[in-house]
């Protein structure tokens, strides 16, 4: 069988792609990527191959661009690009991808959406009930401004929408034939609420093998400090526009507490000489290196670096600025793994300063590493990423997709076995 994977290219979509990738790989099924080219490099490290975008090479998939109508026209391009050389029984999404989605109706073909941590559609039944909750009033408009995307790019590809299924949110387009969302019950809480199409398949968590370099351990290991608790802050690649950086009232809030925080931050202006002396700063730093090391993380809150946390058993500061990470954050903060510091409230579009005020983020310092509900709960759902066979439940359904060439629900896949060796023979 063979599975076309089709990321946007980011880390945060591309490497919970490639986890799936490689256990389809190791079943014995063919797989290739279209994403950007910044990605060609670790896909071939990894022994996957990347499906150029015509001759040239274009730019596609592009992040900053994912929602515009000449963009999702690009998508299509390089996917029909491919079809030529690799005709693949399944299209893998990722989200915001809108491409894949119009592909798969035009090629008749089917397709799966590897979600996030969270589910960020709305989940009633008709897409005309009136939002109850500021969060109802978000999820709608994330989803209706995608939907109207989505209509566009149909009236390019002469393709007539589907419009029984925008009408209803259990049957939004923006599923694919099945939604594979990065989760487990015991942080998801309700599943019941969630479409039919919608399936939990644990952290499907990759990153590249990488160690800590010589500088970091030093200062690690620095006499005298060893013994503190270490902090990893994910600083992530973007604060909302007019959103202040925490970084600095954080920095003040740890200056005399007897903890070490080692922050991977991409872009600001730290003078290392005004640093107090137990932070240290790097631009990047690999999760897999530091976790092992650290007794707490401070994130944003969006997917990747919430499940490699979770992954490691470890409780969360989390300090959301839009509306992925307000999701994951509150999923969190539900199930007893992290607190929640908003800096920004995207269901009313205000700041929330006030959150992270020196004070406030050296009280909420002392409580993550002090509370030890938060740490056994970590732990907890730790052992319940682990009972999910590492990205098995994926490839599965992947598998089950690939046979049916239509769409999977819950209530028909409960007893759907391991499938493989090659789907058992295509049945």
């Amino acid at each position: 069988m063979r599975f076309l994977f089709c990321a946007l290219a980011s880390h945060g979509y591309v490497y919970p792609a490639i986890s799936i990738a490689q256990e389809l790989q190791q079943r014995g099924h063919e797989v290739a990527f279209v994403t950007g080219k910044a990605f060609a490099q670790v896909l071939a490290e990894t022994g996957i191959r990347r499906i150029r975008f015509g001759p040239t090479d274009g730019d596609s998939f592009t992040k900053k661009f994912f929602g515009l109508v000449p963009e999702i026209v690009r998508q299509v391009k390089h996917i029909q690009y491919a079809y030529n050389s690799f005709p693949p029984d399944v299209l893998v999404a990722t989200p915001l991808t809108i491409g894949p989605l119009i592909a798969s109706r035009q090629l008749n073909i089917p397709a799966a959406v590897i979600g996030l941590a969270a589910y960020l559609w709305p989940t009633w039944n008709q897409a005309q009930t009136a939002p109850q909750t500021d969060q109802e009033a978000f999820r709608k408009h994330i989803h209706d401004g995608l939907i109207d995307y989505y209509l566009q790019a149909c009236q390019i590809f002469g393709i007539a929408p589907p419009l029984e299924a925008i009408t209803n949110y259990q049957n939004t387009p923006l599923l694919g034939d099945i939604y594979l969302l990065r989760s487990v019950p015991s942080l998801q809480g309700d599943t019941d609420l969630l479409p039919e199409r919608v399936h939990l398949v644990g952290a499907c968590h990759w990153e590249p093998q990488a160690t800590l370099d010589s500088e970091l351990l030093q200062w690690m290991q620095r006499p005298g400090t060893t013994g503190l608790p270490l902090i990893f802050v994910q600083h992530g690649t973007h604060l909302r526009p007019g959103v202040p950086d925490f970084l600095p009232n954080l920095f003040q809030a740890v200056t005399h507490l007897p903890v070490r925080i080692v922050t991977a931050v991409s872009h600001g202006h730290f003078d290392a000489n005004t640093l107090p002396e137990n932070v240290y700063i790097q631009e990047h730093i690999s999760h897999n290196a530091i976790l092992p090391y650290a007794d707490a993380v401070i994130a944003l809150g969006s997917t990747n670096p919430v499940l490699g946390t979770l992954v490691h058993g470890l409780p969360m500061l989390l300090i959301p600025n839009a509306g992925e990470e307000l999701f994951v954050a509150e999923l969190c903060q539900h199930a007893g793994v992290a607190i929640s510091r908003p800096i920004h409230n995207s269901y009313r579009n205000e700041g929330t300063p006030e959150n992270v005020t020196p004070e406030k983020l050296r009280q909420a310092v002392q409580e993550v590493l002090a509370n030890v509900s938060l740490r056994d709960n970590a732990r907890r759902l730790q052992a319940a990423f682990q009972q999910v066979q590492h990205n098995h439940t994926a490839s599965t359904l992947l598998e089950m997709l690939a046979v049916e060439q239509g769409p999977l629900f819950r209530s028909q896949t409960g007893a759907m076995g391991d499938l493989s060796p090659l789907a058992l023979a295509h049945l």
